[in-house]
């Protein structure tokens, strides 16, 4: 019991990231919308941010530029968006 304790903060260490997400370049942001490459999207009700530190975001504390993993509900909004660190960037790219 006390060894699975000890190995759960390495769990959550990092975090997961969605294969079925889509990676894009967020380029603008006016509320309730984002420009992501060239798709202008509306924000889904209660959609998710997520920044670098997998800290949910407000809207408004979106960067003006950046690179993105983001998911689209049934209707087409977006429903949930990573703000990528470099490092995940990489990782994506190979």
């Amino acid at each position: 019991m006390i060894a699975l304790l000890a190995l759960q903060p390495w769990a959550v260490a990092g975090r997961i990231l969605p294969h079925n997400a889509v990676l894009g370049e967020l380029t603008a942001t006016s509320y309730p919308y984002v420009i992501i490459g060239k798709k202008r999207l509306h924000l889904a009700p209660g959609s998710l941010i997520f920044d670098q530190n997998n800290r949910t975001i407000l809207p408004s504390y979106l960067p003006r530029k950046a690179t993105v993993l983001y998911q689209l509900d049934a209707n087409g909004d977006l429903h949930k968006m990573w703000l990528l660190t470099p490092d995940e960037l990489a990782t994506l790219k190979h």
